[in-house]
């Protein structure tokens, strides 16, 4: 049914997440009534029922059979009264909640739990409701429990001794659930206990049975602690709206509980459908994620009426080139019961001839990650003075996060990288050791003419100052020299336009303090401004004066504040992991009031992309260069997730109305810099054919207790040191030793420089490099086995300490090398901050993001074999592991698909068309074209049923005309039946000089 009298909530503007639970248990003895064990209509009063349309005061009454004895009450925190589902609801924050009497669940065996909640964040164990002798004995009701496999989750104690509380609970948890409960959005959930039966609902679908539970509310006692929105344990408060909280005691059936849930369906299906977005349709190019159910718990189909351009599940068929693009249309209904509403979606499908936006997290010379190393929470900073651009941040750079020695990044361009360790003062490792350093700030004073640096360790945050950015670095505290500045992570310094000196730090409110300086350009907290007239205090410094920022309800961590045309930009990262994401406020004043700009505090501007495989973005800094804004910020290392963290960089554009639109993150990333530096040099390793002693294949069951990337099986294979994308590398695996990799360069070349970049850039590798000329081996599986390698340069003695690690011959003469050997010897300096799975990767981590060679190449590609993985660019194709060695196929190709790939050298001329294929369908055609997909190709390779797609066969075609000199673009486009897929799949293919006889 659909319920038109219900009032518009003022939670479906604002982030946050309705649960509504019913819990059942049987009848017992209760307030002087007989309750039968017989099944009962859910019309029935509830002994406690609070609907919350008080509208003020400071009680909740108890319209329920129990009368105002069980009157609920604010107990602390903020609590507003306002609209609800259906009239009044209780918003809960800053750790409101309500109390109820002692003892209301002792004479309770089973029962019905009901409640509307509306979350505002998408947290991790908010309490829904308490009952409670504290940490004791308990029923808690939560919107998660425990580790990430767990979704809503009911715990009752089974005894009343004291002991581990994992030994002492029995659960009912949703362990199905896909991620948590969405925000923004209404749920019911629901929890019945019939004798040892309990049974938990989610939006009025059964989720989850126990059949074994020995316990029951009664068992608890006279609980003292009963809450709604407070816990007992140290978890988060309940963080939104509640309404309709209700007890029953006896447990309501199945279809009594789809009853309650499905009350607001009409209601809830059009929030739904209303909310529905597909994002910006005007210029569509790759498939389309197609949502299947809404935040409310409904459920969402699709049709599509231009089925030859996008099926019903969101797959494109993309127009030939060159034939215009065509418009289709998507029809969503979103149902909810017996309620279902539909919605148009318009799309415009370009034709092929459009390249997609944004490049594949596997392709060629990505931008992003632009650091070659696992750096988080970088604080980004151009130096106009020594034009430099510099990346302070988190070291998760040795096999574990936050690590010391701290490391700083520095580049004229933002794409070749150098670090440096920084050095921290003596006084601060004396105090707070070296565990733990995590997330600086950087700044420059005109006034005292010093640098400023800002890091915490161990939560004590402390400041140093120094004349240039590659310091050395002095302890800053002029009130309590070598000591922390104040107790707090994640400090900002802030430069005003008065030059007035500000830090931004946080700890689920956000705090400013107003600094001074002494002549000598030591930092003091200034107490003498009344507008900060909170105080705290630390047994060095003393009392000290802040201003809390209270308007933002949803703080967490990662504070960022920056100034824009007269408008302060309070920005922050919420939620964690995977899901990071990143929200900010405005003010016309630093110390506020801020306020949300488009929704600014309640929807992300910048957070996760399941599609391109983009997780965790946050913990950012912003930063301008050539009049344009630029949002640096890091992201998993995919498709680990926490301890390899990455530093990307992409541009911030602004709305009319001073909002930030929202961020895409990309693998592309940005040009910072346009001009090429003079001393840039061509890597003749890139993109070239590789072979390794080993690769490992990565299994997610292994991680499965910390990484939440599951259903992933990933190869990490050699031709990812060759790519000149941070966002990959080759591991040789667990066990592997002394790993080796060996580069074909495809021909001979003088090389008199090779750069490697070690996977942990803080350790200290031993290796040797060796090269092969032409003339001693032919071939990769030649040169693996020859016994004529002669030294590059040998590290074996003398590791190095610092990743880039640069190697030249001795003398700096140059050697003739058609191929490069790289054998790892050893991986030592192993962090102590490293433990657990950090400590088994750190352990095992003998492995290179990169292998750079150069020198003097004046061959072209003429012969050389092209992994057909070494693409910059692909549409619709996928990565696959090579069944049969290290490495990968090019898989999932279907008709209009193609690979690009980019400054491809066919010297003189080439004539013929050379590709190692396999097709258990079918098959289809391979064209070449050069420069665009418009126009006719150069060639065409048929490819038929090969007899399965693992029976190899190598084809060639003649080309139909010669193709000469450096092609900036060479496209090659797979032709079959539309709507047919799995056409063939490529391992390689092959330009020559003559045409086929």
């Amino acid at each position: 049914m659909f319920i038109n009298s219900l009032r518009k909530s003022p939670f479906s503007c604002s982030p946050g997440l309705i649960l509504l639970g019913a819990f059942t248990l049987l009848s017992v003895p209760v307030y002087g009534q007989q309750i039968q064990q017989v099944e009962r209509q859910v019309q029935q009063v509830p002994f406690l029922q609070f609907n919350f349309d008080e509208q003020g005061g400071e009680t909740a009454r108890n319209s329920g059979s129990g009368g105002s004895k069980y009157d609920a009450r604010i107990n602390g925190g903020t609590v507003e009264w306002g609209p609800g589902l259906q009239q009044g609801a209780a918003r809960l924050s800053n750790k409101g909640h309500f109390k109820l009497p002692d003892g209301v669940l002792a004479h309770v065996k089973d029962f019905t739990l009901s409640v509307w909640v509306y979350l505002n964040e998408q947290s991790d164990n908010q309490t829904v409701c308490t009952f409670a002798c504290g940490t004791d004995r308990y029923l808690i009701l939560t919107t998660q429990r425990g580790n990430e496999e767990n979704g809503v989750s009911l715990v009752m104690t089974k005894t009343q001794e004291s002991g581990n509380h994992t030994d002492k609970e029995e659960r009912i948890a949703y362990t199905r659930q896909k991620g948590k409960l969405s925000a923004n959005a209404w749920h019911h959930l629901a929890f019945t206990l019939k004798g040892s039966v309990g049974t938990l609902y989610v939006d009025g679908v059964k989720a989850e049975i126990k059949t074994d539970f020995t316990v029951n509310p009664s068992l608890l006692g006279n609980t003292t602690d009963n809450y709604i929105g407070r816990p007992t344990w140290p978890d988060p408060y309940l963080n939104g709206g509640i309404d309709d909280f209700r007890l029953y005691d006896y447990a309501l059936t199945d279809r009594q509980v789809y009853e309650l849930a499905s009350v607001a369906d009409g209601r809830l299906v059009q929030e739904d459908r209303d909310g529905l977005s597909l994002g910006d349709l005007s210029a569509v190019t790759t498939d389309l994620v197609l949502p299947s159910s809404g935040k409310s718990g409904t459920t969402i189909s699709w049709s599509s009426a231009q089925g030859q351009y996008i099926s019903d599940s969101g797959k494109l068929y993309r127009p030939d080139a060159g034939t215009g693009n065509k418009k289709a249309t998507l029809t969503a209904t979103v149902r909810k019961g017996d309620v279902a509403l539909t919605k148009d979606f318009v799309l415009t499908v370009k034709d092929i001839g459009t390249e997609p936006e944004d490049v594949n997290v596997f392709s060629m010379q990505t931008g992003n990650p632009t650091v070659p190393a696992y750096l988080a929470d970088a604080s980004f900073y151009y130096d106009d003075r020594t034009k430099t651009f510099y990346a302070f941040g988190t070291n998760d750079g040795a096999g574990g996060e936050n690590v010391y020695p701290a490391q700083m990044w520095y580049s004229k361009d933002c794409k070749e990288w150098k670090n440096k360790v920084i050095a921290f003062p003596k006084s601060w490792t004396d105090y707070a050791g070296t565990l733990c350093v995590w997330a600086p700030s950087i700044e420059y004073n005109p006034d005292t003419k010093k640098y400023y640096l800002m890091y915490s360790i161990a939560s004590n945050t402390f400041v140093g100052m120094a004349d240039d950015l590659l310091g050395p670095w002095e302890d800053a505290n002029g009130a309590a020299p070598g000591k922390m500045l104040f107790k707090g992570y994640d400090g900002q310094f802030f430069m005003d336009d008065d030059r007035t000196m500000y830090i931004v730090t946080d700890s689920w409110h956000f705090k400013i303090m107003k600094l001074k300086f002494d002549e000598a350009g030591k930092i003091y907290i200034d107490n003498s401004d009344p507008v900060f007239a909170k105080s705290d205090s630390n047994p060095f410094i003393g009392t000290y004066h802040y201003t809390q920022i209270e308007e933002i309800k949803n703080a967490f961590e990662a504070s960022f504040i920056f100034k824009r045309n007269n408008l302060y930009y309070l920005m922050w990262s919420f939620n964690g992991s995977e899901n990071y994401n990143v929200r900010y406020a405005v003010a016309d004043k630093i110390t506020g009031p801020y306020r949300e700009i488009n929704r600014s505090m309640t929807v992300p501007i910048l957070q996760r992309d399941d599609a391109n495989r983009i997780l965790g973005p946050g913990h950012h800094s912003i930063f301008c260069y050539g009049g344009r804004t630029f949002i640096a910020y890091h992201r998993q290392h995919y498709p680990f997730v926490d301890s390899k963290r990455q530093t990307c960089i992409d541009e911030v554009f602004f709305n009319e109305d001073g909002s930030i639109r929202p961020i895409t993150p990309t693998h592309k990333g940005v040009t910072v810099a346009p001009d090429v530096p003079g001393d840039h040099r061509t890597n003749l390793a890139l993109g070239k054919q590789t072979l390794t002693s080993s690769a490992r294949v990565y299994d997610d069951s292994e991680f499965a207790p910390r990484y939440r990337t599951h259903g992933i099986s990933f190869c990490y294979a050699g031709n990812f040191a060759v790519d000149e994308n941070y966002g990959t590398h080759w591991d040789p695996g667990v066990g592997a030793h002394k790993p080796w990799l060996i580069v074909d360069l495809g021909s001979e070349c003088k090389v008199d420089e090779i750069e490697t970049i070690f996977e942990f850039t803080s350790r200290t590798y031993k290796y040797k490099l060796e090269y092969l000329s032409q003339k001693e081996a032919g071939s990769l599986d030649a040169a693996s086995g020859s016994h004529l390698w002669k030294v590059f340069a040998d590290r074996s003695t003398d590791g190095v300490g610092q990743s880039p690690v640069t190697d030249t011959k001795p003398g700096n003469s140059p050697v003739k090398a058609r191929f490069i050997r790289l054998t790892i010897l050893e991986g030592v300096d192993i962090p102590l901050r490293a433990d657990g799975l950090d400590k088994k990767n750190a352990e095992n981590a003998l492995s290179i993001f990169e292998l750079k060679v150069f020198g003097e190449d004046r061959s072209d590609a003429l012969n050389r074999i092209f992994e057909a993985e070494s693409f910059h660019n692909l549409y619709g194709i996928a990565l696959e592991k090579n069944a049969a060695e290290n490495g990968f196929i090019m898989g999932q190709i279907d008709n209009n698909d193609y690979l690009l790939y980019r400054n491809v050298d066919l010297g003189k001329g080439a004539g013929t068309f050379t590709a190692k294929v396999a097709s258990g369908t079918e098959g289809g055609k391979i064209e070449v074209y050069l420069g665009s997909l418009k126009g006719k190709p150069i060639g065409v390779l048929e490819v038929g049923n090969t007899g399965g797609d693992q029976s190899w066969e190598i084809k060639s075609t003649s080309l139909e005309r010669i193709a000469r000199g450096r092609q900036e673009k060479l496209y090659l486009l797979f032709k079959g039946k539309t709507g047919t897929e799995n056409l063939l799949k490529l391992d390689w293919f092959q330009f020559t000089k003559d045409r086929m006889k």
